[in-house]
C-alpha cells in the first residue's frame, strides 16, 4: 500500500508517522454529545498519529470523537479518542473527508497501530 508524506509550506516533512492507505471499518461519534449521531465509514488512510475517513455529514474542527476501528489484527475493535483537524466537503452536502488526530490510545490500541505501521513499512521495504 502506498505511503504518503505530508509537507508544510516550506516543504519540510511535518508528519511524525507514515500515512498508510488502508480501508478498515470505523465507527465514530461526538464524545461530548449525549445523543450524537454515529458515523460508520471506511478509513481512507491511517497512521499512528491520525486518520482520514469519509462522512455523510461535516464535523467541526476541534470536535472530539470516540473512534472505533475494526482491523484484521484483532478480533475486537480498537477504541481511541480523536480530534477533528480538518473537514473538507468532497461532494456538496453529501460526502465530507474528515481528518483526525489521535489524542488518546490505550496500550492495546497503540500496539495494534504499531503493528499496522510495521507491517506496511516491511511490505514497502522501508523497515
Amino acid at each position: 500500500m502506498p505511503i504518503s508524506p505530508s509537507t508544510n509550506n516550506a516543504g519540510q516533512e511535518r508528519r511524525k508517522h507514515p500515512r498508510i492507505e488502508k480501508h478498515f471499518i470505523i465507527t465514530v461519534y461526538d464524545i461530548d454529545k449525549k445523543d450524537a449521531d454515529h458515523c460508520i465509514s471506511q478509513l481512507k488512510n491511517i497512521s499512528r498519529g491520525g486518520l482520514c475517513f469519509s462522512s455523510s455529514f461535516p464535523l467541526e474542527i476541534g470536535t472530539r470523537l470516540q473512534t472505533m476501528i475494526k482491523t484484521p489484527y484483532m478480533g475486537q475493535a480498537i477504541n481511541i479518542v480523536t480530534k477533528v483537524v480538518n473537514s473538507k466537503e468532497k461532494v456538496p452536502n453529501v460526502i465530507y473527508d474528515i481528518r483526525v488526530q489521535i489524542e488518546q490510545a490505550d496500550p492495546v490500541a497503540e500496539e495494534i497501530l504499531q503493528k499496522i505501521e510495521k507491517s506496511f513499512l516491511q511490505s514497502q521495504g522501508n523497515y
